[in-house]
C-alpha cells in the first residue's frame, strides 16, 4: 500500500500588534499606500505597490481569486505562497529553508499535526523538535484530534520562540502496510486556523493550512534605521541575528517602523490616573484600563505635594520678613549710634527746652534736601558720619522774596512786623529799643555793597554800647535818606534772582574792599 505524505503551506500575515485591536491605517502604512488587500491588513514593512514596502522580501501582490472574486495577497519574493509540497513513501522527508529571507516558523502560534495513521516528528537541522502517533480506527468519531486518526502537538520552546527551518520525518505504524490505501499528512499549521475545525478531516477538504510566520529585520543598521527612535530588540536564530522593533513605551500601540508611527493606547489617551493592563487568554492580548485607584493615589499625592509646597513657600516669606526686619533694626542701632543718637538722647533727657526745639527729620526730607544723598553734597566725613549740605524750606506758601530769612526779615522790619517773627522769650526778656537796635545794626549789616555795611570794629562798639545800655554812637545815628539796600536771592539751587529791598534809613558805613555777600536760603 502506498502511503502519501503531504505537507501543506501558506503564509498568514501578522499584525504588528498580533491579533489586537487594529489601530487607524495612517498610523500603521506610508502615505498614499494601500493598508488592505480583502479582508488582511498591510502594515508596513509589508506594502503594496513601488515605495510602500521595506525591501523586496516584504513586497504584497494584492491578487484576486478567479473563483471567488476575493483578494488575497501574495508575497512577491518567495515561492511559498501556497505551494504543495507532496511526498510519496517514507523517504520523502519534504523541508522548508527560511535562513536567507527574514521570515521565521513561530513556535507559540503553531501546532505540528498527523491526519491519518502513522508516526510523525518536526525536525530543525537533524534535531527532532516535537512529534506525535495517531492510530487508525474507522469506527472512532472523525471529531477532534487526540491520538485517533489525528494527532497534535505544541513545538517546545528551547532557546528562541522561532524555527527558521524545519523538515518532517514520517514513519509507518507496524499495523499499516503500503497496499492498504490510506492518505496519511504531517504539517505545521497556524493553531487558531486550525481550532475552528470539528473534524480533522475537513482540512484535507480545504486544500491548505495556513502557516504563521514571524518576520525580523537581518542588519543591525538597519535596525537602527527603520526603527525611526523606538527600541529594538536581537535575537539569536540559527547563525543569524534577528532585530525587531517595538514602541518605547509599554502603553503605546502602532508602528514602530514608520516615523511618529507609535501613539498612546486609544483606552489610556484620556486617563487622568494611570493607566494598567491585563492579560486576555481569549484574545490572546492585554486589555488596558485607567486605574481609579491610583488616580485617586496620584489626586492625594499631588495636593499633599502642592499644599506642602505652598507651606514651604509661605513659611519662608514669613522667614525671610522676619529676617529682613532684624536687619532692619540692627542696621538702624548702628546708624542711630554712628549718627550722634546717643549724644541726641542725652541731650533730650537733660533738658526739657531741647526736646521742644529739637526737630528730626525723616529720611524722606533728607533725601530730598541733599539731592538723593549725592557725593557732590558731601562737606566731610567724620567719626560722627558723613556731612552734606542742602536746603530746608522755610515756608512753601511764602513768595520767592519771602522764601529768603534775609529777604523775610528785611520784610518783616519793613512792614513793622519785627516782633511777629522774634521768638517769644526774646520779646519778654529784652527791652524794646535793644531789640530795635540789635535789628537795625542786623539790617545795616545785609547790605550787599560793602562800602555801606558797617566794619567789624563799627559793630563791636555799637554792641559795647547796646550792652551797657549807652545811648548810640553818633557816627551809627547818621542816617542817609532814601538809600536802599540791594540783595541777591539765591533760590532752590538751580534759579537766581535779585531784589531790591524797600528805602531804609541807616547810618553810614566806611569804605570797604569786601565784596558782596550771597545769602542762601537753606
Amino acid at each position: 500500500m502506498i502511503m502519501k505524505l503531504g505537507l501543506l503551506l501558506i503564509i498568514s500575515f501578522l499584525c504588528l500588534t498580533a491579533k489586537a485591536s487594529s489601530p487607524p491605517a495612517e498610523y500603521m502604512v506610508k502615505p498614499n499606500c494601500r493598508y488592505r488587500c480583502g479582508n488582511v491588513t498591510i502594515p508596513f514593512p509589508f506594502g503594496i505597490g513601488d515605495s510602500c514596502y521595506l525591501n523586496v522580501w516584504y513586497s504584497v501582490n494584492c491578487s484576486v481569486n478567479m473563483s471567488s472574486g476575493a483578494e488575497k495577497p501574495f508575497l512577491n519574493h518567495t515561492k511559498l505562497n501556497l505551494e504543495l509540497l507532496n511526498g510519496e513513501s517514507n523517504t520523502s522527508q519534504p523541508s522548508i529553508d527560511l535562513d536567507q529571507s527574514p521570515f521565521l516558523f513561530s513556535r507559540m502560534d503553531n501546532i505540528f499535526m498527523v491526519l491519518g495513521c502513522g508516526h510523525a516528528h518536526l525536525m530543525e537541522h537533524g534535531k527532532i523538535r516535537a512529534g506525535c502517533t495517531s492510530i487508525c480506527n474507522d469506527s472512532f468519531p472523525a471529531q477532534g484530534c487526540y491520538g485517533i486518526n489525528c494527532c497534535q502537538t505544541t513545538i517546545p520552546s528551547t532557546k528562541s520562540y522561532y524555527l527558521n527551518n524545519y523538515s518532517v520525518s514520517f514513519n509507518l505504524l507496524n499495523n499499516i502496510t503500503r497496499n492498504q490505501n490510506t492518505s496519511t499528512h504531517a504539517l505545521l499549521v497556524d493553531s487558531d486556523w486550525f481550532s475552528g475545525f470539528t473534524k480533522p478531516a475537513d482540512v484535507i477538504a480545504v486544500g491548505y493550512a495556513p502557516l504563521s510566520l514571524l518576520w525580523m529585520i537581518k542588519d543591525s543598521d538597519a535596525a537602527s534605521s527603520y526603527c525611526n527612535g523606538s527600541i529594538y530588540y536581537s535575537t539569536q536564530v540559527g547563525g543569524y541575528i534577528r532585530y525587531s522593533c517595538y514602541c518605547e513605551r509599554w502603553n503605546y500601540e502602532g508602528n514602530p517602523y514608520l516615523i511618529d508611527g507609535c501613539h498612546v493606547i486609544k483606552e489610556c489617551a484620556h486617563c487622568l490616573g494611570t493607566c494598567d493592563s491585563r492579560y486576555n487568554r481569549t484574545k490572546k492580548d492585554y486589555d488596558y484600563y485607567c486605574n481609579t485607584k491610583n488616580r485617586m493615589k496620584a489626586l492625594i499625592l499631588g495636593f499633599s505635594i502642592g499644599g506642602g509646597s505652598l507651606l514651604l513657600l509661605l513659611g519662608s516669606f514669613g522667614l525671610y520678613k522676619v529676617v529682613k526686619k532684624k536687619k532692619e533694626i540692627r542696621l538702624k542701632k548702628r546708624f542711630f549710634k554712628r549718627n550722634g543718637g546717643l549724644l541726641l538722647e542725652q541731650q533730650i533727657s537733660s533738658d526739657k527746652v531741647t526736646v521742644e526745639k529739637t526737630k528730626i527729620f525723616t529720611s524722606k526730607e533728607l533725601e530730598k534736601a541733599t539731592d538723593n544723598f549725592n557725593l557732590d553734597r558731601i562737606l566731610g566725613q567724620g567719626g560722627q558720619g558723613t556731612v552734606y549740605k542742602g536746603q530746608k524750606p522755610i515756608c512753601s506758601i511764602r513768595s520767592q522774596e519771602e522764601k529768603s530769612l534775609a529777604t523775610h526779615f528785611i520784610l518783616s522790619l519793613q512792614e513793622s512786623r519785627l516782633f511777629d517773627i522774634l521768638d517769644a522769650g526774646v520779646v519778654k526778656e529784652g527791652e524794646k529799643e535793644e531789640i530795635m537796635a540789635l535789628a537795625y545794626l542786623a539790617y545795616q549789616c545785609l547790605n550787599l555793597s560793602g562800602r555801606k555795611r558797617p566794619t567789624m570794629k563799627e559793630i563791636t562798639m555799637e554792641l559795647e554800647h547796646i550792652t551797657m545800655s549807652l545811648p548810640p554812637l553818633k557816627v551809627e545815628q547818621n542816617f542817609e535818606e532814601n538809600a536802599c539796600i540791594e540783595m541777591e536771592i539765591i533760590g532752590p539751587l538751580d534759579s537766581t534772582s535779585s531784589f531790591r529791598g524797600s528805602c531804609l534809613n541807616y547810618p553810614k558805613a566806611s569804605s570797604s574792599d569786601e565784596q558782596p555777600l550771597l545769602f542762601n536760603s537753606l
